[in-house]
């Protein structure tokens, strides 16, 4: 087992219950950040994202006015400007905001969606990471955005640090990101859908994700949870209890809800059951959001804003 936290350094570590599997998630008790013991090296993770990860198109597409609308409430009223999305995708969110007036730029390391984008959308998208495309850049940026991104980065921090020099002084950093203080993710422990190895190295916390922000040279404005790209709390409370009764260990199909990454679905034989709890469900998964809206933790995606420090 890791030795400290990865965010704030504390020894307080404990093993999160989950499904047998080479990598397991170790909490902090103090800042409750979890992070992939052992952690996957560069090897296993390009092997992964070539052989099992995939964000189908259809569903991307279809989330765009969600994600759209998250993003506009996050900027607030900031005039249209220069903006950059690491991590773009097929690019509509981009599209979208240039509709709107906005200059607007991309990066995205799957060569093939990078091309989508480039192809139907007429966008700038640059393939690659950031370091290897950093020299084909024009900064600064009043907007630097990174959709389900973070989570995906064994070391986040040199990636924030320049993603900081890319911003315009009184520029702003979006993250969306999966929330391991969420109502779900505490009673689903490492059943939860996003907590998926190895490709969500980290689960943030809204303590964790401001203090290495922090450590990036980053002052946080503020953040909320919201239902996001999830699914359904009372499916996914019974997808959770049927996985821990089956003790599945099998990664779940991946189905990409926008550019976050695979939620794992509900067991394929409730079809139905799942469609009848997505409505039975909204008045809760309402009741969450507003405790997001509140401040709590509640809801399984953190939208956080952040300047330079």
């Amino acid at each position: 087992m890791q030795a400290r936290c990865f965010a704030c350094g504390a020894t307080e570590l404990e093993r999160v219950d989950g499904p047998p599997a080479p990598w397991q998630y170790v909490a902090c008790a103090r800042c409750h950040h979890a992070s992939l013991v052992p952690m996957p090296n560069a090897s296993e993770l390009r092997e992964h994202y070539n052989s099992a990860y995939m964000v189908p198109l259809d569903a991307y597409l279809g989330s765009t006015k969600r994600h759209v609308r998250t993003a506009a409430a996050a900027i607030g009223a900031r005039p249209p400007g220069r903006m950059l999305e690491v991590g773009c995708s097929y690019g509509a969110v981009l599209a979208a905001f240039r509709s709107r007036g906005w200059d607007v730029e991309g990066i995205e390391l799957d060569a093939r969606t990078a091309a989508w984008g480039r192809e139907h959308f007429g966008l700038t998208v640059h393939t690659g990471d950031l370091a290897q495309v950093r020299n084909e850049l024009h900064p600064p940026y009043d907007v630097i955005a990174m959709y389900h991104v973070i989570e995906h980065v064994p070391d986040p921090r040199p990636l924030l640090a320049e993603v900081r020099e890319l911003l315009a002084p009184d520029g702003i950093l979006v993250i969306r990101t999966p929330n391991v203080r969420s109502a779900i993710a505490t009673v689903a422990q490492g059943w939860w859908e996003w907590a998926l190895a190895p490709e969500h190295v980290h689960l943030f916390s809204p303590e964790s994700l401001t203090r290495v922000l922090a450590d990036a040279g980053f002052t946080t404005d503020g953040w909320k949870s919201l239902r996001g790209d999830a699914t359904g709390i009372l499916t996914e409370l019974l997808r959770t209890s049927a996985r821990r009764t089956m003790r599945d260990d099998a990664r779940h199909p991946a189905r990409s809800d926008g550019s976050a990454p695979a939620p794992a679905p509900a067991p394929p034989r409730f079809p139905r059951v799942r469609g009848a709890l997505n409505v039975l469900a909204t008045p809760l998964d309402t009741l969450v959001a507003w405790g997001g809206v509140l401040g709590l933790p509640a809801g399984p995606e953190l939208v956080l804003t952040a300047r330079r420090g």
